[in-house]
């Protein structure tokens, strides 16, 4: 988000990518969350959420993800039409939307067809261009702490090293050009 308006604008993508990680067998990842976006309601056919954030894995060194589904509390959202519709991603991409009651523990099971794989864990949120923080100075996106990958990568806000946070929305156009005369 922008720590200048305390939450989020419109049309916002935003990604925090864990390093590569081996995950053992049985591996789960734990974390805390807390979080106020849009809320439900009045979406297009095939929606039933507006903003939202998810977990996801990549074993291709984040040339494709799929979104991590066994989440306990479970997602509220089964299409979020930020992700799904803003985003070109379709329909069925699942996640919390809304407000959770405060800081809520997390736990996901990490299926077992990426267990002992490489892996790189993605938390991934975005935004519709309807309705942000300036419209309701409550909704201050996503905020996750004390994550913990399988025992094998931890993270409590104390490192960043080799974690990657970016935006998916590119910021500004092509504005420059570069060009020979004769």
């Amino acid at each position: 988000g922008d720590p200048a308006i305390g939450g989020y604008i419109d049309h916002t993508y935003l990604t925090l990518d864990t390093p590569e990680i081996l995950v053992p067998t049985g591996g789960h990842l734990t974390f805390d969350l807390t979080y106020n976006v849009e809320a439900p309601g009045g979406e297009p056919d095939g929606y039933d959420g507006w903003d939202g954030m998810n977990v996801r894995i990549s074993t291709n060194s984040g040339a494709s993800w799929e979104v991590l589904n066994d989440a306990s509390p479970a997602y509220n959202s089964t299409s979020l039409y930020s992700f799904g519709f803003e985003f070109e991603e379709g329909l069925g991409i699942g996640g919390w939307g809304g407000a959770s009651a405060g800081w809520e523990a997390v736990t996901i099971t990490i299926p077992p067809n990426y267990q002992n794989h490489e892996v790189i864990i993605r938390f991934a949120f975005a935004s519709d261009p309807g309705y942000n923080t300036a419209d309701d100075p409550a909704m201050f996106g996503w905020i996750i702490d004390d994550i913990n990958i399988a025992g094998v990568l931890t993270n409590d806000g104390e490192t960043s090293e080799g974690w990657t946070a970016a935006s998916n929305v590119p910021i500004a156009g092509d504005l420059w050009h570069l060009a020979f005369t004769g």
